[in-house]
């Protein structure tokens, strides 16, 4: 908790949310970007509570939980996300990851602010490509990883 406010108050984390949540409204005023906007909420909502969450793309989360995909759980749309991510990248994301990477700098700097520049460093791969990108609580996180790990332990077991 103490790391979250001193994110919002030395790092301006909760001018860097809304700044998404207002880039992402003007996206999904121009319709045509309106999934752009709404990957732009996903990781504004990131911003708010960087410390007890973790963006973790879609495909990555179905490894970790084992899910076998099935032909009627796939969206016309999976397709098109790897053409937006392209399309993200070249219109949009090298700048925000840019301007991440430097304030991500900027907050290594400072001992205390460590931390904060590690979370930002960690949304860098999330801004270059934003679709396909889910937010799982850090604890939802370390029990999936532990399943794995222990799935994983026992499928070499019976081998």
């Amino acid at each position: 908790m103490v790391l979250i406010v001193l994110y919002h108050v030395l790092n301006f984390g909760w001018l860097v949310a809304i700044g998404y949540y207002v880039f992402g409204a003007l996206l999904c005023l121009t319709i045509v970007f309106f999934p752009l906007g709404l990957s732009m909420f996903t990781i504004g909502k990131w911003h708010f509570s960087p410390f007890k969450n973790r963006l973790i793309g879609r495909k990555k989360l179905k490894e970790l939980t084992k899910a076998e995909t099935e032909e009627k759980e796939k969206k016309w749309w999976d397709a098109l996300v790897p053409i937006a991510n392209v399309l993200w990248a070249i219109l949009f994301g090298w700048w925000l990851v840019a301007v991440q990477a430097i304030a991500a700098v900027g907050s290594c700097v400072g001992i205390v602010t460590i931390p904060m520049g590690i979370a930002q460093f960690r949304t860098i791969g999330t801004l270059f490509a934003p679709f396909g990108v889910t937010i799982i609580t850090e604890d939802e996180y370390k029990e999936l990883k532990l399943q794995s790990s222990k799935i994983v332990s026992e499928a070499r077991q019976n081998t």
